[in-house]
């Protein structure tokens, strides 16, 4: 427990002398952010104090409210000379502490006029080298959680349990052992990096993982060993990893979409900023909702994770030609934690979206249009015709990316009608390949259904060590000429038209 201050301590703080007896006590408290504008301290603790006989006594705790303000009745206090408090770095969200098990850190108010309201007081977490630095900085810390916790409530509807955060930690990390957050002093006013924990966090509380942990980064395939620092890991690990620390990106920076949060550096858009506040150069920027930042790698890649989970629950669906869905933070929250039992990889999350009630197939071509985005499905790439004869007619030929770092190895092609109500092929394509001639007979079908504008689909899975997806694409147009225009480029043999890769 942290001691209560004592007659040594009181002359460092300026008392609240005019304060009567049975008085209400009150006051504003700000931190300082990243550029210097000072923020309330959303909720943190106020510790109270009379001064009796030239000693403190503790009369107990308020907290401030979202505007920093706050007021106590602190009843009638025989004795007492004045007043002074202590802010805790403890919210809503967080104690912030120096340890694991350690006390939290507490700032003493200063400057007091002689009322029983104190003057408005803000926490320096910008001058470096004070007696009281880890103490004040760890309040931008605790605001940031203040933020992911508010987001835990709105989806899980009640707020979790208070985590406690070291700082300033060895690294940036969640340990699920001592059930700890762990910041480094560089990243005090990093919000998407404290996010990013706080998002480890609930997806440890709730279960929405089995992150195995380790070394990885933005851009990479977590499936093998991709390059010499990471360790060797199977499939499972690969995905798991992926799963998890693309989730806990996209959480934190739901968190920052949904839940109110000071207008700050690097708060409230769609770009993860690990922000170095110590050494600038090695700050780094990755968007969550576009390519910037980081190229993709699949499913066994957390940017793929997490801009897939981003696309899924914004609010955008319809002003991207990829992403038309939106299902809502709440909504894909719930799906994750009600309705996947065991969820611990990408293609948990996909088999859910395409067999749960309501599916279609409408609906499970936009879906795979976000996967395909963002390099988990094939990527269509073109039809032409050059193949065998269907009644007298070159046969279509499909062609494909395998994407999913080249990966997917296993391919579904679907021929549906313009308006995507019905199948008119669908065909498990033969062997490890990147293109597809129509037989004669399957040709011969889709004639049958006449000439017209037709959409495709290609479909395709990972098949190493055991099967993740069939992960759909997005539909692409195939228009079905008329019986003279098929009979031209029988003629010319398909002459014209863009050369396949063999």
């Amino acid at each position: 427990m942290r001691t209560r201050p004592h007659l040594a301590a009181i002359s460092m703080l300026v008392l609240c002398a005019g304060a009567a007896p049975g008085e209400v006590l009150s006051g504003n408290v700000k931190y300082l952010d990243a550029t210097s504008v000072a923020r309330p301290a959303r909720r943190v603790k106020v510790e109270m104090y009379a001064v009796i006989g030239g000693g403190g006594v503790f009369l107990g705790a308020t907290r401030a409210d979202i505007s920093g303000d706050w007021s106590a009745d602190v009843g009638p206090v025989p004795g007492a000379t004045g007043y002074f408090v202590h802010y805790v770095a403890d919210n809503d969200a967080t104690t912030v502490g120096g340890s694991v098990g350690g006390a939290a850190y507490a700032i003493p108010q200063t400057g007091m006029p002689g009322s029983g309201t104190f003057a408005p007081f803000v926490i320096d977490t910008i001058t470096s080298g004070g007696p009281v630095q880890n103490e004040s900085r760890a309040f931008a810390v605790a605001d940031a959680m203040q933020t992911s916790w508010l987001y835990a409530e709105m989806v899980r509807g009640s707020g979790p349990a208070k985590a406690a955060t070291v700082f300033p930690g060895a690294g940036a990390f969640y340990s699920t052992g001592t059930s700890t957050i762990h910041i480094p002093q560089e990243n005090r006013f990093a919000w998407d990096v404290i996010g990013h924990e706080y998002g480890h966090r609930l997806a440890h509380l709730d279960s929405l993982d089995m992150n195995p942990g380790g070394y990885h980064q933005f851009g990479t395939n977590n499936i093998g060993q991709p390059t010499p620092n990471h360790p060797v890991r199977s499939k499972l690990a690969g995905l798991r990893l992926a799963w998890g620390e693309g989730l806990g990106t996209y959480m934190g920076t739901a968190a920052q979409a949904m839940a109110p949060h000071p207008d700050s550096f690097s708060t409230g858009d769609t770009w993860y900023t690990s922000y170095d506040v110590d050494t600038p150069a090695n700050t780094f920027h990755v968007n969550i909702e576009t390519h910037d930042g980081s190229p993709e790698a699949g499913e066994g890649d957390e940017t793929s994770v997490m801009r897939i989970l981003w696309d899924l629950a914004d609010g955008t669906g319809g002003s991207e030609a990829h992403d038309r869905v939106s299902l809502g933070h709440n909504t894909l929250y719930d799906m994750i934690n009600d309705d996947i039992a065991g969820v611990d990889e990408l293609d948990d999350l996909w088999d859910y979206l395409v067999t749960r009630p309501g599916a279609t197939d409408a609906l499970r071509i936009d879906y795979g249009a976000i996967f395909e985005q963002y390099g988990v499905s094939p990527h269509p790439m073109g039809v032409t015709f050059d193949g065998p004869p269907g009644m007298g007619f070159p046969a279509p030929t499909f062609e494909w990316e395998r994407q999913n770092d080249d990966r997917n190895d296993l391919f579904n092609l679907i021929v549906f009608t313009d308006d995507l109500s019905s199948r008119i092929l669908d065909i498990a394509v033969p062997g490890d390949t990147e293109f597809y001639t129509l037989t004669e007979p399957q040709w011969t079908t889709l004639l049958g259904s006449g000439f017209g504008n037709y959409k495709w689909v290609i479909a395709g899975s990972d098949t190493t060590t055991y099967t993740s997806g069939s992960y759909w694409s997005d539909a692409r147009l195939v228009y079905i000429p008329s019986a003279g225009s098929l009979a031209l480029l029988a003629v010319a043999g398909g002459a014209g038209l863009r050369r396949r890769r063999r």
